[in-house]
């Protein structure tokens, strides 16, 4: 049952720049301010998801056996396409909901990336201490004190860090050593 899909891409962001219908192996450029036709061959009936380029934003394809035409759900803040007229604009609220929950998916997956990352610390944080603060105490309290707050009160125990030079560790292998570092004040 072969269909074609009018997509009408009413913006730019990156988020919406492609279309993938993973069940189908259908994945779609769509260019900006411009309507795409993506011709698709669904092989059952049913709901079948699809996805905007960085899996942001999400809708459904409804094949109905009856033989009507099957169309793509509209997706909140999006233009969906009717069968008696041009595309109707959704309304400001249904976007700005729409465009929050964009952010909120948005912030929620870099958040992700970076727990997941590393941090690189020189000439700051080393294996067995913090950097060289020449001898100063003040410079030494400052230094070791932003390092805490920084870096060991906000990121994990299994966050690798890398010093530039000499080896690696993670936080979790260093934190139980910082009162042995204030203690010796280097």
């Amino acid at each position: 049952m072969p269909l074609e899909a009018v997509f009408d891409r009413q913006e730019s962001g990156d988020c919406t720049s492609r279309v993938v219908f993973a069940d189908l192996g259908v994945n779609a450029g769509l260019p900006a301010f411009a309507r795409t036709t993506v011709r698709l061959d669904p092989t059952r009936a049913g709901s079948i998801g699809f996805a905007y380029g960085m899996n942001m934003v999400h809708g459904t394809l409804i094949v109905d056996p009856s033989g009507e035409q099957a169309t793509p759900t509209p997706t909140p803040g999006r233009q969906a396409e009717r069968s008696d007229g041009p595309a109707v604009p959704p309304a400001a609220a249904e976007v700005e909901a729409a465009q929050a929950a964009e952010r909120r998916a948005e912030i929620a997956d870099l958040t992700r990336r970076v727990a997941a990352g590393v941090v690189l610390t020189s000439p700051v944080l080393f294996p067995g201490g913090v950097g060289n603060t020449f001898g100063s105490k003040a410079n030494f309290t400052s230094l070791i004190n932003d390092v805490e707050r920084k870096i060991f009160d906000q990121l994990p125990d299994d966050m690798w860090f890398y010093p530039g030079h000499d080896n690696d560790s993670t936080l979790g292998r260093e934190r139980p050593a910082i009162p042995e570092w204030r203690a010796r004040g280097w």
